[in-house]
Formats: structure tokens, C-alpha cells, sequence
């Protein structure tokens, strides 16, 4: 494997002119071994010579940064790691917008739309505000009042004044828009699962961190 050579040497005899007795084998971490090594032993006409051999793991990573000036056909190096780590988020962002928004099109919903109807099912039949739906958006739309109109022209959403309150407006899902969500589980299962399962649990817990860490300093 590039970059990941095999090294091996010895350490320590028993006694001069005797054969070495550890051996050192650096298979770097690109084998992705799961033995970590072995020991035996042999019994000589004279005496005892022990075995033992040492796995050592390098840390020498590959690192496979640059397909995004490929990319964006951008010829000259980024600024900064920081600037290049920020522009791969807002590209990968947008790749799996339109994966997403290709599933939806079919269901003649947009990535925006499906967001408020997970968000009013998980509010349940007392609804919620106009206020807290923005809040809640992962993305959020500059118009929430004029996209709810659209939604409540279509029947997938209600919307009613607050008993409690009457200048409070809450917004519940419609049943034609809990159906169209139930419908859209699957695909939309299947597609988040083509675009980030390659990278296994291990690797998705610790991007997970990272982006959270990355917004937690602007909380």
C-alpha cells in the first residue's frame, strides 16, 4: 500500500552470537490488522529461546484532500485548511440537498416542506407557532408564513387560533400530510443510507462531533 512500507528488526539476544529473540514488524495502518502479535517458544539442546513478535502501528494516514479543487475546477490552493475544511461542508451540503430533494420531487415536496411536516408530527395535535417552526427548521426559510400558505392550500397542514390566545395562530399537521410524510420514510431512508452509509458507524459518530463541535462555538 503507498506510503505504508513494511519494516522489520530485531532487538536483544541471549547471549552473544545467538540468534535475536524480538522481532519488530511495522505493517503501518493501512492493513487494518486485527493480530496484534504472537509468542512461542522453542527448546534448545543448551537452553530456552523465546519468540515474540511486535506489531507496531504507524500513524502514517493517507490523506485524500484536493478532490474539491478538482471540483470546482479551482487551480490555485486554498488559503487555509479551516477555509477548505468550510468550503467541502457547504459542497457536501449541497450534493446531498439535491439527492434529497430528487427523492421528494416525486412526491411533489421540496427538502424545506418535508422538514415542517417531521417537525408539526413531532409537535403532536396541539401544534405549535409560526416563531417555533422557524426555530426548529434545519434550514431556515426567509418566508415561513408564505410557505405554510402554500402547504395549507395543498391540505397538508391547518392551521387555527390558539384557544388560550386568540392572537396566537398554531400550525398542526393535516392528515393528507402525515399519509404524504408515512410515504416518503422509506425512499428517504434508502437515500440517506446510499449517501452516508459508506462511511460506517465508527466514522459517522465522530463527523457527527466534529460538526457539532463546529456549531456549538457560534451557540
Amino acid at each position: 500500500m503507498p506510503g505504508h512500507g513494511r519494516k522489520s528488526g530485531s532487538v536483544g539476544s541471549l547471549a552473544p552470537g545467538r540468534e535475536p529473540f524480538v522481532k519488530v514488524v511495522d505493517v503501518g495502518v493501512g492493513s487494518c490488522l486485527r493480530f496484534v502479535g504472537s509468542l512461542g517458544s522453542t527448546p534448545l539442546h543448551d537452553g530456552f529461546r523465546l519468540n515474540l513478535t511486535i506489531i507496531v502501528i504507524t500513524s502514517n494516514i493517507d490523506y485524500m484532500a484536493g478532490k474539491l479543487k478538482q471540483e470546482i475546477r479551482q487551480t490555485k490552493d486554498f488559503a487555509s485548511t479551516e477555509g477548505e475544511a468550510a468550503l467541502n461542508v457547504l459542497r457536501t451540503a449541497e450534493v446531498i440537498q439535491q439527492k434529497l430533494n430528487a427523492v421528494l420531487k416525486q412526491f411533489d415536496l421540496t427538502l424545506t416542506q418535508y422538514n415542517v411536516l417531521r417537525i408539526l408530527r413531532g409537535a403532536g395535535d396541539q401544534g405549535i407557532t409560526c416563531s417555533v417552526l422557524a426555530e426548529r427548521m434545519i434550514a431556515r426559510d426567509p418566508d415561513i408564513t408564505r410557505l405554510l400558505d402554500r402547504m395549507e392550500r395543498r391540505g397538508l397542514v391547518v392551521r387555527q387560533r390558539s384557544a388560550d390566545d386568540r392572537r396566537v395562530v398554531l400550525t398542526m399537521l393535516h392528515l393528507n400530510g402525515a399519509t404524504l410524510l408515512n410515504e416518503t420514510q422509506k425512499p428517504m431512508r434508502n437515500a440517506m443510507l446510499a449517501i452516508m452509509g459508506r462511511l460506517g458507524e465508527t466514522r459517522l459518530l465522530s463527523l457527527i462531533s466534529s460538526l457539532e463541535e463546529v456549531r456549538a462555538n457560534e451557540e
